[in-house]
This record gives structure tokens, C-alpha cells and sequence, in this order.
């Protein structure tokens, strides 16, 4: 193609769309459990709290649920069990006990030769949770896809899907790691899942899970064959990728708004088979035995050559694969890590406190009243004189109050028996 200026002009290169009609594994998700909430009505016993941070060695506390102002329990929230962290839980479970939150987390690890944005396409384009309202629509908070928007829902949320890309992978801290979550949020939902101890949490197979709440389909499809039945584009003009980039620059061009708008057309899509799911649970390590734990379970982390850890030269270790590599043990290592300094804690320079005034003798408004009493016609300042300890804001009121007290005894006739003995003449004053 030549332009006006007679200069050859070349195409862009194109760059690598999902191709659904083939369905390629994308990437390889293993699941794992992120967040589990247990409610009592009783509030937890402390050696069950210390029981369980001495397993995960991460923070875990406890909250009372309130409900219309009124206490009906506890919640104890513990994130990223272990499966030993579990199997404590399960020993000293008590009656009235239940799991009300359940979150099951899919770290996702792309194969070789897919990149970021073809994950981000896919996941927040091409996947719809099933089993969701009409109205319900999605809301995207800086790069955190949440599958239902609460802000303006009526009705209490059971089930929701959130997905973002801006973190380490918590099973072995890739950085930017794709991270899908399928949120249980209510007690009676996770019962249905067939979950009522936290033994049945070992029970969990991901691949079925996933596709109970999360369909994958590709809504382009049908729309990109339309348009080249209805206009006949020119040959050079590539009809799919104005579709497809046009769908993604759109803010109404996921899969939920297509189902929304096309509810027939959408029952009529073919089910994507793109991400290869691992059927075992894995668990997260606890903090600090990351060497230990996370490595002999992450099933993706096998050595197709042979080659040992220790073979590399130290200036190829920022730019080897290491998703080909082993389980690390202790004698080959792990992945390189970042370690950062602990914050340093600052003392502050200890200041003197001043010593607290103690009062040698504390005044009373019955000594106040008793000082009016003998003298009516005392004003403020004269009593601040005598009570050197009281403020002059108290001693105004005082007086005020009881003054009109004696005014309305002295109507009524009953001042003669409040006056003293031996001062007759001041009651004769008022």
C-alpha cells in the first residue's frame, strides 16, 4: 500500500487476541482458601486465638456482630488458613458454631507466550457469574473488577467474584500475579456448598466450584460473524480486531451486559475452556516458612529438563523462567526475594510530667450553702475569698439556685426551721 507521500506504508503488527474458536489453555489456576469467618454466639476462647496464630503466623481476631444495635455474637476472622490452622479449628469446634464467609482464591499462571493483557481480556470481558440478578452490574475500582456492584443493590449479597492483577501471588509471590476470588459472603450459602465444619473445607474441588458461579463465553463471536455477513468488509480491514478493541474500550461491552441486553443469544454461546484448573486445594504457607511449605505443594513448579537451581550462574537468576524449574527444598533454594528492612521504632524523648494538685481540703455546695445562709447578701467574689478551691462558675450557680430556694421556703413558711440556732436575726434579713 502506498500513501500520498508514495512511501510503502506496513501494517502493525497484531497483537495476540484470545482466539476462542480454538480455545487455547491461557493459563493454569490453582485454588486456594483466602478467608474464612466463623461465628459463635459465645465470644472464642483465647487459646483457640493462639492456637491458631502459632499455626499461620498471621494476625487473627475477633469482632462482635451487631444487628439492629443489639450483640447476637461473635465473628472470628482468620485469613490464609494452612491445613494444619484448619485441622485445630476442627478439633476444638463447638456446637452452635458455623462458617458465615468463606473466600476461595484462583492464582492464575499463564503459559508460555500469553501476556497480561490477553488474562485481563479474559477476565474482565468474557466472564459472567452465574445465578445473579438483572439489574446487578459491574464495578471496576482501579484495576479491582467486582462482578456485582453494591453501591446502589437492594437486598443482602450472598455470592460475588472479584479480580485484580496489582499484587504478589500469595502461593509464590510472582509479582502481578492474576488473582480471581469467588466470595461466599452469608452463612446459609456456604451451607448449601455442602460446608458445615471446617473439615468439609478439605472437600472442595476447584474445578467444580469454578464452574458452578463462573461461565466464560465469548460474546464477540456472534456479533463479529454479523458484520461480515451485513457489510462485507474490505479484505485488508480486520473486522476482529475493531470488534474486540471496540468491546474492550466500551464500558457496556462485558459478558454481563450482553446477557442483560441479549438474554437468548447469550444461552445460545459455547462455553470457553481456556483455563486449565487444577483439581487439589492448595494452601497458602504461613508466614515466614515460605521455603518450607509453598513450594512442595505448588504442583506447576516441575522441572521438565532437569536442571537444578543451583547450576544457574548468579546473573542469570533475574532472567531464567522459573516456572521450569522444581519444588525447592532445602538444600536447592527458592525463588529470589526482596527483602525489605523492618521499620526502625522511635522512642520519643520521655517529657516530665507535672505534678498533680491535691487538694488539702475538698469544698462542698452543703459548706457553700451553709456560708449564704449565714449571710444572704454574700456575693461571688467574697465566697471565691473563702473557698479558694472551688471555681467562680460553681459558686454563681450554687448561690443563684439556692437563693431562689429560700425565696420560695419563705413563701411557704418553712425558712424558720432551716435558719441556724444561734443566728436568729439573718433569717429576719431575707
Amino acid at each position: 500500500m502506498r500513501n500520498i507521500s508514495g512511501r510503502v506504508g506496513r501494517a502493525k503488527p497484531r497483537p495476540s487476541s484470545v482466539i476462542i474458536s480454538r480455545d487455547p489453555h491461557l493459563a493454569t489456576a490453582f485454588a486456594f482458601i483466602d478467608t474464612i469467618e466463623v461465628f459463635w454466639p459465645r465470644r472464642f476462647d483465647v487459646s483457640l486465638k493462639n492456637a491458631l496464630r502459632a499455626e499461620t503466623r498471621r494476625r487473627v481476631w475477633e469482632e462482635p456482630l451487631i444487628i439492629n444495635d443489639v450483640p447476637i455474637g461473635w465473628v472470628l476472622k482468620l485469613n490464609q488458613p494452612t491445613e494444619s490452622a484448619l485441622r485445630v479449628l476442627g478439633d476444638r469446634w463447638q456446637d452452635r458454631m458455623s462458617i458465615c464467609r468463606l473466600h476461595v482464591a484462583y492464582d492464575l499462571d499463564r503459559q508460555a507466550g500469553v501476556i497480561d493483557e490477553e488474562i485481563e481480556t479474559l477476565m474482565t470481558l468474557h466472564t459472567h457469574m452465574r445465578h445473579r440478578k438483572t439489574s446487578d452490574s459491574i464495578r471496576n475500582e482501579k484495576g479491582t473488577v467486582y462482578s456485582i456492584d453494591t453501591a446502589y443493590r437492594k437486598g443482602r449479597l450472598a455470592k460475588t467474584t472479584v479480580y485484580y492483577s496489582d499484587k504478589p501471588g500469595k502461593l509464590d509471590g510472582e509479582l502481578c500475579k492474576p488473582h480471581l476470588e469467588i466470595r461466599v459472603l452469608t452463612g446459609r450459602a456456604v451451607k448449601r456448598l455442602g460446608i458445615n465444619r471446617p473439615i468439609d473445607l478439605f472437600k472442595i474441588k476447584p474445578r467444580e466450584l469454578f464452574s458452578k458461579c463462573i461461565t466464560m463465553r465469548d460474546h464477540a463471536e456472534p456479533i463479529i460473524k454479523e458484520l461480515e455477513k451485513s457489510i462485507k468488509p474490505h479484505p485488508l480491514i480486520n473486522i476482529e480486531r475493531r470488534v474486540r478493541g471496540l468491546l474492550k474500550r466500551s464500558d457496556h461491552g462485558t459478558l454481563t451486559d450482553f446477557r442483560k441486553e441479549r438474554p437468548r443469544q447469550f444461552e445460545r454461546l459455547r462455553e470457553m475452556d481456556v483455563l486449565q484448573i487444577n483439581d487439589g486445594l492448595m494452601w497458602a504457607p504461613a508466614k515466614g516458612r515460605e521455603r518450607e511449605v509453598c513450594w512442595g505443594k505448588c504442583a506447576y513448579y516441575h522441572n521438565s529438563g532437569g536442571q537444578a537451581v543451583k547450576d544457574i550462574d548468579d546473573r542469570d537468576i533475574w532472567t531464567i523462567d522459573w516456572r521450569s524449574f522444581p519444588p525447592s527444598k532445602a538444600e536447592t533454594g527458592s525463588r529470589p526475594r526482596v527483602r525489605l528492612e523492618p521499620r526502625k521504632r522511635i522512642r520519643l524523648p520521655s517529657q516530665p510530667i507535672a505534678p498533680r494538685v491535691v487538694e488539702t481540703q475538698k469544698t462542698t455546695k452543703r459548706d457553700i450553702k451553709q456560708a449564704i445562709l449565714e449571710n444572704p447578701k454574700i456575693t461571688v467574689p467574697e465566697l471565691q475569698a473563702r473557698f479558694e478551691t472551688a471555681s467562680g462558675v460553681m459558686l454563681s450557680a450554687v448561690r443563684s439556685n439556692f437563693l431562689a430556694d429560700l425565696e420560695f421556703l419563705k413563701q411557704r413558711g418553712h425558712l424558720k426551721g432551716l435558719l441556724p440556732r444561734n443566728n436568729g436575726r439573718s433569717s429576719s434579713r431575707c
